[in-house]
């Protein structure tokens, strides 16, 4: 895959991040308390089908303790009220895909929770005002970990492990309240010292 698409190229990957958004919005709206992840794997693949998404169908949906496992895949565990569910699923159209990631609360958001998620929000849209044609990638990925700690967060990763009730589920996640249920969005940015060009794909509008 070319690191620079053409717009025809990114048209494909703007269809596939409306035909994952379909499946997510479809999981967050009926997350509830004593579904299991498969419960809501199987809402989220089938809302991706009839969205018009490709296969093969994967992704990542994880809940309640199993928050550190990071990129595990959904099993039989079953929802507890306050339990967090993450979502990464990816969506595929014309062979192009798309993944995006949110967070859910099986019921209410705790105080910490949504102060959490004010915060990231406001880390976030500060690094998204930096993702202009000529900028370095590596500087946007600094300039995120630089706000993040400078907000007393801990480092979440494969070696240092972050409680799930700090909505972190292994990678620090900015966080809104949308449709009735707690979620979030997070987009990678690549450490490389890669200068962004004004074709690369728009990370704002969810590709």
């Amino acid at each position: 895959m070319r690191i620079i698409k053409s717009p025809a190229e990114i048209d494909c990957i703007r269809e596939a991040a409306v035909v994952v958004e379909a499946g997510v919005k479809a999981g967050l709206e009926r997350t509830s308390a004593g579904m299991t992840e498969r419960d809501l794997a199987g809402i989220v693949f089938a809302e991706i089908i009839r969205a018009g998404g490709e296969s093969p169908f994967s992704g990542v949906i994880i809940s309640g303790d199993r928050g550190d496992v990071i990129h595990g895949g959904f099993t039989d565990w079953r929802l507890a009220e306050g339990d967090q569910i993450y979502f990464e699923p990816t969506g595929i159209k014309h062979k192009y895909s798309a993944r995006i990631m949110r967070t859910a609360i099986a019921g209410k958001p705790s105080a910490r929770q949504i102060s959490t998620a004010e915060a990231l929000i406001r880390v976030q849209d500060d690094g998204f005002a930096m993702m202009k044609a000529g900028a370095i990638a590596a500087d946007i990925h600094e300039a995120f970990r630089k706000r993040y700690w400078s907000r007393g967060f801990e480092r979440a990763s494969r070696t240092k492990r972050v409680t799930p009730s700090d909505l972190t589920f292994g990678h620090l996640r900015p966080s809104s309240l949308v449709s009735g249920a707690w979620n979030g969005v997070s987009h990678g940015v690549h450490r490389e010292r890669y200068r962004l060009e004004r074709n690369d794909t728009d990370h704002r509008k969810g590709c």
